[in-house]
């Protein structure tokens, strides 16, 4: 189903995906999962959740996007992730939350 901005709506069904999505976020995956994971990459860029890689392969924190051309995106204060999958989990959890309002729980 698609809401009127042409974006697939993610419905309580969709959390079963998640569980999916955490233990395997580099894929390959389903299209069910494929859908949902599409949906949570297309976000608005401005305040779009983004990995920033703080040490080249070691250590990854969150980011937020400006969304205006020549303005530096903002490192977010919290956890500095160590294990790259750790990080793109904490991002796809953010960006459900910002879809959905709620955070996952799993």
């Amino acid at each position: 189903m698609t809401s009127e901005n042409g974006l697939y709506d993610i419905s309580a069904s969709d959390r079963e995906l998640l569980v999916e999505l955490k233990n395997n976020p580099d894929g390959p995956h389903r299209p069910d999962v494929m859908r949902l994971l599409s949906r949570l990459l297309w976000t608005p860029i401005e305040g779009r959740i983004v990995l920033v890689c703080t040490r080249p392969h070691t250590e990854w924190r969150l980011g937020r996007l400006s969304g205006r051309r020549n303005e530096p995106m903002e490192v977010l204060e919290g956890p500095v992730f160590t294990d790259r999958r750790d990080a793109v989990w904490a991002a796809i959890a953010q960006r459900w939350q910002a879809v959905t309002g709620s955070l996952p729980s799993l």
